[in-house]
Parts: structure tokens; C-alpha cells; sequence
């Protein structure tokens, strides 16, 4: 029974993407809060395995929702956004923890993931 729901999850992948952000917002706050390396190491991996989860369930979208002449520019152009905020980001997140110190910039990544969450959740993704 669970696995049939879990399958019929995995068809809608908007769902997917919006679980994912979910709980790799609800992941960061363990590491921003670690009192050990244990609870460090459990954040972390939690919201580390949802960066593929998203991955391939927002490639799973794109590919069910634009037309096959687009396809390629759209994963394009996606790709280019994705690699260009991974720079931006760790320069910036190296920056922030060298001003602010790791914690604080854990809260703040945890902070945007949750609006991200929040904001993903209460559009038509949802639903698809």
C-alpha cells in the first residue's frame, strides 16, 4: 500500500519538488543547531540527498511540460542558471560565513529554503 502511493507520488513531480525543498528546509536548521557531529553529519545528509531528488524530478517536469521544440533551449538556459548561482552562491556563502560565521549562515539558508518551500507550495506545482 505504501509503495502504490509512493509510485503515484514519483508521477507527479511537481509534488516531488515541492517535498524536496520541504525537507531540505527542514534539514538545514540540524546543522545550523548541531551540538554534536552526529546531528551535523544527519543534516547534512538529509538535505544532500534531496539536491538529486530535485534534480531530476524539475528535469521530470520540464520534459512533461515543454514542447519538444523548446527542449533544448529550456534545459539550456536552465543549466546555464543552475551552474552560474552555484558559483555566485559558494562565493557569496564564503563571504557571509567569513563576516557572520557558520551558524548565522546556516539560519539564513534555512530561512530562504523555508520561503522557497512555502513559496513553491503555494503555486500550481503542487498539483502537478
Amino acid at each position: 500500500m505504501a509503495q502504490r502511493r509512493f509510485l503515484a507520488a514519483l508521477e507527479r513531480p511537481g509534488r516531488v519538488i515541492v517535498g524536496a525543498v520541504a525537507i531540505w528546509a527542514l534539514a538545514t536548521p540540524l546543522e545550523a543547531a548541531a551540538v554534536s557531529p552526529l546531528m551535523l553529519i544527519a543534516g547534512a545528509a538529509l538535505g544532500d540527498m534531496m539536491i538529486p531528488i530535485y534534480n531530476v524530478s524539475a528535469r521530470t517536469f520540464r520534459l512533461a511540460h515543454v514542447p519538444k521544440t523548446l527542449l533544448g533551449r529550456v534545459n539550456s538556459a536552465s543549466g546555464l542558471l543552475s551552474s552560474g548561482s552555484d558559483l555566485l552562491g559558494t562565493a557569496g556563502g564564503g563571504l557571509l560565513i567569513g563576516l557572520l560565521g557558520p551558524r548565522p549562515v546556516l539560519w539564513i539558508i534555512a530561512g530562504g529554503l523555508g520561503l522557497s518551500a512555502l513559496a513553491a507550495g503555494l503555486t500550481d506545482l503542487r498539483r502537478q
